[in-house]
């Protein structure tokens, strides 16, 4: 719920110009909401310490700088001297302040970490069930193994298309994000054709659902940027967690007379719950969103990517992948792949094929 103009308050306003300037001090601005509303009156500067170090916020001088802009007031009451005490006189106004700072926050958070599984996300233009050329989309990642660069998928979006006739969409840069409130040097939408490898070399796992389709040589500089490192360090969290993943479904299509244009679809979900006959060693299972019915199809070959908490204080989108879509189970809402330890696995079998010396 958003203030209008005659509802913007003079805590409201002072709260949005504050954290603009120091975003770092959302959370202790969110404990003095939260310790406000609990004593309904005065409270102590260590208990707003207290309730903010919960949320991984470890020390803060004082609250002067709230008391500056108006957000907190400071009383007269200082029990002997020892504790500093403030009240807030407009809770709900730096309450609603929080709120759309924070929906912002998570939007320019999604933008970032969509933009950086997008630049490793492929499209993948193949036959249609029946046949049709060039009417059937799936995803891929570009992948360097061992200076060995590749595009990963599952491999029933290569199997059913003669291998001359697979198409594949170039990630590039940047992922153009509806009503964005970021701007971005480019102010135009970058239109781009469906790209031939020619002679393309696929290899087919020999027990799973994964391909790998390898590139003649060593892409330019600016191409590699585009193939995400993968070594075999990486593993799946064994904890519930949430995931990202970015993919061409066919649902998202858009027709360009007889023809179509592809365009991505990024989404979060939570591991765990799993659909029968799931495999918890070897699979792992990701919720994708009810509240858009967006069909699924198109969504193999996507990578599952996983955020690591962030270890900085400026933070940047870092994601380190964790599995591969292969299928989805409608019933349980939930997109189905395997591990990043198969897929690790998978390409340590076929290093001999790939050339890895």
């Amino acid at each position: 719920m958003m203030h209008d103009d005659a509802a913007k308050t003079e805590s409201y306003i002072a709260t949005r110009r504050f954290l603009r300037d120091f975003p770092r001090w959302f959370e202790v601005v969110k404990a003095c909401v939260t310790v406000a509303c609990r004593t309904n009156g005065e409270f102590a500067g260590t208990w707003v310490l207290k309730e903010a170090k919960k949320s991984g916020f470890e020390w803060f001088p004082n609250l002067r700088p709230l008391v500056s802009e108006g957000i907190l007031r400071k009383t007269d009451v200082t029990r002997g001297g020892r504790r500093a005490y403030y009240s807030m006189q407009d809770v709900e106004g730096v309450r609603q302040a929080l709120m759309e700072v924070e929906r912002e926050l998570n939007e320019a958070a999604t933008e970032a970490l969509g933009n950086a599984i997008f630049r490793f996300t492929f499209g993948i233009v193949g036959d249609a069930w029946g046949g049709t050329e060039g009417r059937g989309l799936g995803s891929g990642i570009g992948l360097c193994w061992k200076e060995t660069y590749l595009v990963l998928t599952a491999a029933h979006v290569v199997q059913e298309t003669p291998y001359e006739r697979l198409y594949f969409l170039l990630p590039s840069d940047t992922m153009h994000f509806w009503q964005s409130r970021i701007r971005i040097q480019q102010g135009q939408l970058e239109m781009r054709k469906r790209f031939l490898l020619e002679r393309p070399k696929v290899l087919l796992a020999d027990d799973d659902d994964l391909a790998a389709v390898i590139l003649d040589g060593k892409p330019d500089q600016r191409g590699e940027d585009h193939f995400y490192v993968l070594d075999d360090s990486h593993v799946t969290p064994s904890k519930t967690t949430q995931v990202g993943f970015l993919g061409y479904p066919a649902a998202t299509s858009l027709p360009v007379g007889m023809n179509f244009m592809a365009t991505p679809y990024l989404s979060f979900g939570q591991t765990g719950d799993a659909p029968p006959g799931f495999d918890h060693e070897l699979q792992i299972s990701v919720s994708y969103p009810t509240d858009r019915s967006v069909d699924p199809h198109g969504l193999s070959g996507s990578g599952l990517w996983f955020c690591p908490l962030p270890q900085k204080k400026i933070w940047s989108p870092e994601i380190r992948l964790v599995g591969l879509v292969t299928h989805h189970a409608a019933d349980f809402q939930a997109l189905v792949g395997c591990k990043i330890e198969r897929v690790i696995r998978f390409l340590t079998n076929k290093e001999q094929r790939m050339g890895v010396k």
